[in-house]
């Protein structure tokens, strides 16, 4: 069994040995019996333990070129993009190639990545995707 000390209805301090064999009875006050699955961070409102809401992970709005490039190999398209990028005409191309061959980050909404993405028939839920895979790499 273990035993949990919350302060402010969250769970600072989670121990797996009966406090009153540990502490003096003012801190034994403090703990009381717990789940084996609480742990420090889970919310305590007096009588039920739940786990902290999961936030959702920050995008990054910038990745290094290296990070991009690798990403989109990983994920089969890179192919598609180089393709993609080699075949637009005029100003607009030659734009697209110096931002694509000599840029060193990427940017997530710089317009090259969003019209890249619609080639590639993502939505904005996918590119985020493949933004937090680059930004592993």
């Amino acid at each position: 069994m273990k035993y949990a000390r919350s302060e402010n209805n969250v769970v600072v301090q989670v121990i797996g040995n009966d406090p009153a064999n540990l502490f003096m009875p003012e801190v034994v006050a403090l703990f009381r019996s717990c789940p084996d699955a609480v742990q420090a961070g889970w919310l305590d409102n007096g009588t039920t333990y739940t786990a902290p809401p999961i936030k959702p992970p920050v995008i990054p709005q910038v990745v290094s070129m290296r990070q991009a490039r690798l990403a989109l190999l990983s994920d089969g398209k890179l192919a598609t993009v180089n393709q993609a990028i080699a075949a637009m005409t005029g100003v607009q191309g030659d734009a697209a190639r110096i931002e694509w061959e000599f840029s060193s980050e990427v940017t997530r909404t710089q317009p090259l990545v969003l019209s890249m993405g619609q080639v590639l028939g993502l939505n904005s839920a996918q590119l985020d995707a493949l933004f937090l895979a680059a930004v592993a790499i």
